[in-house]
């Protein structure tokens, strides 16, 4: 009985050695080789750019890519803010491209810095239109700012983070924004040329509905013809600080 048990181990192990021996050769066989490479969800980088950086050798393995490497080599593309490199069995890879869009833009010398919702510049431009994306005023800025460089990605973030909470009609009443670098505070203009001073992203919830507030009270006062309001400071707990004129 021994004996028996014994063989029977031995011939499942032999098998078992035999079936990883084929498996490992299927898999490393021609069959599996890399034979078409193509992007996908780009529409500013063209084709050849991302095949060109991914530099994917056809005819290789396709278990042997290094999937990491290539999609890390591809986000440093300015453009480029995420790529996922999909194996689609047995022989063809997918490269899937999220691209950064212009999400605001930032006065910056002789042009306009447009970055996206991190603080990525993509594109610097002479001429751009107002009404399409926020814009951001900077107390300091770098003497340099190349493309693909994150410009105080952070103050950008709380710009955006607070962006996201207006609805579109308060949106419209906003001239730009004011981002104050040392403690990233952040200065709210409207579009009748009051100051409202935000201050960080603290409170948030409290200060919208402050910030809606002074909006009625503008188009009030104006209506009235009672003056306008200079400022109104939400940094601290309370009551608001207001400041007429």
């Amino acid at each position: 009985m021994y004996y028996n048990k014994s063989r029977l181990l031995y011939i499942v192990v032999i098998f078992a050695l035999v079936l990883s021996s084929c498996l490992y050769l299927f898999l490393h066989s021609s069959f599996f080789n890399i034979k078409s490479v193509a992007p996908s969800g780009n529409k500013k980088v063209s084709n050849e750019e991302i095949l060109e950086i991914a530099a994917i050798e056809i005819n290789r393995n396709i278990f042997l890519l290094n999937t990491d490497f290539v999609s890390k080599s591809l986000k440093v593309h300015p453009m480029i803010r995420e790529a996922n490199i999909i194996r689609h069995l047995p022989d063809s890879i997918e490269i899937s491209i999220v691209e950064r869009e212009t999400w605001a833009l930032i006065p910056f010398q002789s042009v306009f810095l447009c970055v996206d919702e991190e603080g990525f510049c993509i594109d610097k431009l002479a001429r751009f239109s107002y009404e399409s994306y926020p814009v951001i005023t900077m107390e300091q800025m770098p003497e340099r700012v190349n493309l693909g460089q994150a410009v105080y990605p952070q103050g950008i973030k709380n710009v955006k983070n607070l962006w996201d909470k207006l609805s579109l009609e308060d949106k419209e009443k906003i001239s730009d924004f004011h981002l104050q670098n040392e403690n990233l505070d952040i200065i709210v203009y409207t579009e009748n040329g009051t100051e409202i001073r935000f201050g960080n992203p603290e409170r948030m919830e409290e200060k919208i509905a402050y910030f809606k507030y002074i909006l009625e009270q503008e188009r009030t006062i104006e209506a009235e013809g009672t003056g306008v309001i200079e400022y109104v400071d939400l940094r601290f707990e309370g009551q608001p600080v207001v400041k007429t004129k």
